[in-house]
């Protein structure tokens, strides 16, 4: 890649590139011979010659030319008079051949690596005679090319392109004989070797084990990409340095260049993404890798992108360290790998930081999102949302929006390391659908799960409070520090309470909470006030001999409240387990619970009335009037609410049931 290369140069690594221009210069050899014989072939079947050859699409795209308008070529050049040719693409054509022949000069004229006995690093020095001077044969030609007009060409310019005759004079088909055998020449100087998958060349000795241990990185998570190109990898030794460059993937301007010079490895990183090189940064942290501040450049290609230039310097303490550091750094690449692609991806679903974390994990775990991509990416999870059809998400919503931020990252963890083990433990596509299906599914019943405990947690507070004022009433009259003490737990227990309301109607604005769990939480913790506030009174009641018969009331009173919040509690408890397929003994202890908590009710109204009737008959004293009034107002209303919190929550389980039926 034109873009990728310019970067390594820019960088000060041009050793890299050489075995890359060698490569592309011989391609460039194999499409100019493809229009030298597209020239001759037109020449020959305008001539009239039965036996011209023809060039097929396939022969045309094996040399490396995609342009189909010249499949035609042959068939329709034609011969206007003696000297002249109508060619058509005739100045396509000459273009072309002009940008083979730049591209197979490109390695001549700027690799320039001298002789070197002892270890064997060499080129093809670049030779100076007048014969081998390239460049001004090229433009020698060129001025001997006019104008072509109307796809004209004359017999004799023909000859100056396509001719292989020397004694005829020079030509473009002679120079680019003559530069092919310098190729060939170049490509036998740069011996080239491969070390575990790297393609090397110009080693000494002690490299090959900093490559060996590089490799083994790459190559444990290699794997991880999946069919995705990439990694490849080149080193070579420039000085005193051994250079090492992985390819990372397609991206432009996404390099990576390793400098080893003993013990200390220094890392020139490239990316368009400054994200995604702060990720690669973090992935690096075990190692006490010192980054210098990251640079903004601009490659020295015409209209290139801007790319953002980080270098971190490790140096090792010995071998074993530095080798170890080699081969994690290695192992890191593959998560760089359509990186940005899958935090776009994660985005629709939850924050970006979020996506971050989430593609750090993946990628400390030797997970990586490759795998996720592969089987969908954001197809994946929004064909599990709509196969599970809740009404409470909307178009547009993230899922952190619906489920929650921890829930979220948890849920999207599940789904990178199951399509990772699917994909390595050749499962079925299909099966990892189902298994991502089912784990959001619970996650949306665990939403309403949490609500439906935290309800549940509010009545075991409200059973405290009952108790307490029924142990109070039991104590009037003999023990007031404990009457004291009880008053003080049930304003501790229904501060509590109230936190836990303020977190189920923060939760019920949530889409997918149903607001009914708001209305219930609300009633039950009017009950609360309603228990701590009869607790408080009877704090104030003194001890009358006389009133015997109230007493009684009022321990029947507080007995049958006690008794309500705990089938109050027992109803939420069973509500836990109804669902669609519940046995019907669940269903059926449910619906006892609810209509014990009406039918006490009831029973407190009544009992309620028969205190009024004592204590307007018994009680003289206005103060204490007063408090047993209030006392047994305060629990009667309490039972109340409690009974249409009980309904509410009846009324919700059965709607539930009756919506998951088919």
């Amino acid at each position: 890649m034109v873009y990728k290369s310019q970067i390594v140069n820019d960088i000060g690594v041009y050793e890299l590139l050489i075995p890359r221009f060698i490569n592309e210069a011989l391609l460039a050899n194999d499409r100019v011979k493809y229009f030298f014989s597209l020239l001759q072939m037109a020449k020959e079947h305008a001539d009239g010659q039965h036996d011209a050859g023809y060039l097929n699409s396939d022969e045309r795209r094996a040399c490396g030319v995609d342009d189909d308008r010249f499949d035609k070529v042959i068939q329709e050049s034609i011969k206007t008079d003696s000297e002249h040719y109508r060619i058509p693409q005739l100045r396509s054509i000459l273009d072309h051949i002009l940008q083979c022949i730049n591209d197979m000069m490109n390695p001549l004229d700027r690799v320039k690596i001298q002789l070197d006995e002892n270890d064997g690093t060499t080129t093809a020095p670049v030779r100076n005679t007048e014969h081998y001077n390239y460049y001004a044969r090229l433009e020698a030609l060129k001025k001997q090319i006019y104008s072509l007009e109307n796809d004209i060409i004359t017999n004799r310019y023909l000859d100056i392109i396509t001719s292989g005759k020397r004694e005829i004079g020079d030509s473009f088909h002679l120079l680019v004989m003559d530069l092919h055998k310098e190729l060939n020449v170049l490509q036998s100087k740069v011996s080239q070797e491969s070390i575990d998958g790297a393609s090397v060349y110009g080693l000494i000795e002690i490299d090959k084990s900093c490559v060996r241990a590089f490799m083994n990185g790459v190559n444990q998570t290699a794997k991880l990409k999946f069919e995705h190109v990439g990694l490849g990898t080149t080193a070579t030794r420039s000085g005193e340095d051994l250079i090492i460059q992985n390819d990372i993937g397609t991206t432009d301007a996404h390099v990576l260049v390793l400098r080893v010079n003993k013990l200390k490895a220094t890392l020139t990183y490239t990316d368009i993404h400054i994200q995604r090189l702060l990720f690669f940064h973090s992935l690096l942290k075990t190692y006490n890798v010192r980054w210098n501040d990251t640079k903004y450049r601009k490659s020295n290609i015409k209209d290139a992108d801007m790319y953002h230039l980080s270098i971190g310097v490790y140096e090792a303490t010995n071998d074993k360290d530095l080798y170890e550091y080699l081969s994690f750094l290695g192992s890191r690449i593959v998560f760089l790998i359509d990186w940005n692609r899958a935090r776009k991806t994660l985005r629709n679903f939850i924050k970006n930081t979020n996506c971050i974390e989430i593609l750090k994990w993946a990628a400390d775990r030797n997970y990586g999102h490759r795998a996720f991509l592969k089987l969908g990416g954001e197809q994946l999870l929004y064909g599990a949302i709509r196969q599970i059809g809740d009404p409470s998400i909307h178009y547009g919503q993230r899922l952190d929006e619906v489920i929650g931020k921890e829930r979220t990252i948890e849920f999207l963890r599940f789904v990178f390391k199951t399509c990772y083990e699917n994909l390595i433990g050749g499962g079925s596509e299909s099966l990892v659908r189902d298994r991502i299906r089912a784990e959001l599914a619970s996650y949306f019943r665990t939403a309403e799960q949490d609500v439906l405990q935290k309800t549940a947690d509010h009545a075991s507070l409200l059973v405290e409070i009952a108790e307490a004022v029924r142990n109070s009433i039991l104590t009037i009259g003999e023990d007031y520090e404990t009457i004291a003490r009880n008053s003080k737990r049930a304003r501790t227990w229904e501060s509590k309470a109230d936190v836990m309301v303020k977190e189920v109607c923060t939760s019920a604005k949530k889409p997918n909470v149903p607001r009914a769990f708001e209305q219930i939480i609300m009633r039950a913790d009017d009950a609360a006030d309603h228990l701590e506030e009869a607790a408080f009174l009877l704090t104030l009641l003194q001890k009358y001999n006389d009133l015997g018969a109230i007493y009684d009331l009022l321990n029947e009173i507080s007995d049958n409240t006690y008794r309500d919040c705990m089938e109050y509690f027992k109803a939420l408890e069973n509500a836990k387990v109804v669902h669609r397929g519940s046995p019907h003994v669940d269903i059926q202890d449910f619906l006892e619970a609810i209509d014990k908590t009406i039918a006490i009710e009831h029973d407190v109204d009544e009992i309620n009335r028969r205190v009024e009737e004592a204590v307007v008959n018994k009680v003289e004293d206005f103060k204490q009037f007063h408090i047993f009034s209030e006392t047994t107002r305060n629990i009667e209303r309490a039972t109340d609410c409690i009974m249409k919190a009980a309904v509410i929550l009846r009324d919700y389980t059965l709607g539930k049931l009756s919506m998951s039926l088919p």
